[in-house]
């Protein structure tokens, strides 16, 4: 559809309460989504990591400036942590870490970079973190998640972070040996 159809469409008369009642309701729908998706994501990610050794966190408002979802293993205290972040926006994925001196932090950043070569690591938090490409403050990004995909998608969030896990788990936990 051309978008002076688009235009004619939506400021029909008979179309206009329709168009004024998504508006009004899609921030509230948005946020729908969001809470059951990732709620989905936890499920699948404490089924993944239900032995005894894994802590789950989830952050309690999703909709806040630090939202997260992050597995712990509980050898790493509370030095490390791989998860999600800015989960009602632009969602990274990779690994935090906590109050990790400057050198030892470029070493630890450098090795974990090996593992995932895509990785970022422009933050002094988090050592090792990409974008996973959904930008859930673009509405068509929540595509992906309507409820007759999530389970999928939920599924798929699970695995990358436990792909993250495999491969950063070794470098972490010989970090924190020898530290201690």
């Amino acid at each position: 559809m051309s978008s002076d159809a688009y235009f004619d469409f939506i400021t029909d008369k008979k179309q206009w309460d329709v168009v004024i009642d998504i508006h009004n309701h899609l921030p509230s729908v948005k946020q729908k989504l969001l809470n059951v998706f990732w709620g989905k994501v936890t499920e699948n990610v404490e089924s993944i990591f239900s032995d005894r050794k894994w802590v789950v966190e989830k952050s309690d408002d999703l909709f806040g400036k630090i939202s997260g979802l992050a597995v712990r293993h509980e050898e790493w205290s509370d030095v490390f942590k791989v998860g999600f972040g800015q989960l009602d926006g632009h969602v990274w994925i990779g690994v935090y870490c906590n109050d990790i001196p400057g050198e030892s932090y470029n070493i630890l950043a450098d090795q974990l970079r090996i593992k995932m070569p895509k990785s970022r690591r422009d933050s002094t938090g988090w050592p090792s973190w990409y974008h996973l490409g959904e930008d859930f403050t673009d509405v068509s990004s929540l595509k992906r998640i309507l409820p007759n995909c999530q389970e999928l998608a939920a599924a798929d969030y699970a695995k990358k972070l436990q792909e993250i896990v495999v491969k950063s788990e070794p470098i972490l936990t010989q970090y924190v040996k020898k530290s201690a």
